[in-house]
């Protein structure tokens, strides 16, 4: 009988393991824009909310991207880096702010 219960408990925690990394694994998915054999990578993501007069009024999202190194020999890195880093707007726009009056600022640091 404690054969049994032990078989069951490792089951059961096998199963919750698995299930924890297929949830990593499409949450990685859902950050990656893919370009050719390089993606962009969304490494973090912060949300916050405007102060004094813009409470209410200005969500500001904050993405740290990893650019991999193979945009730099891909012939048409320009227009696809364009694309992607529109597709990233697109994808992080807050609810309820119409693209129309979504403002962007992109500010570009290396290690």
């Amino acid at each position: 009988m404690d054969q049994e219960n032990a078989e069951l408990e490792i089951k059961e925690i096998v199963g919750k393991l698995v299930n924890k990394v297929e949830e990593m694994k499409n949450s990685e998915a859902e950050n990656e824009i893919q370009v050719g054999g390089a993606s962009l990578r969304v490494l973090s993501k912060a949300m916050s909310e405007g102060r004094r007069r813009f409470e209410g009024g200005v969500t500001r999202v904050k993405l740290d991207v990893e650019i991999p190194r193979l945009y730099n020999v891909y012939p048409n890195r320009p227009q696809l880096f364009g694309e992607d880093i529109i597709k990233l707007i697109e994808n992080n726009v807050p609810p309820g702010v119409p693209h129309s009056n979504c403002r962007v600022g992109i500010m570009l640091e290396s290690d």
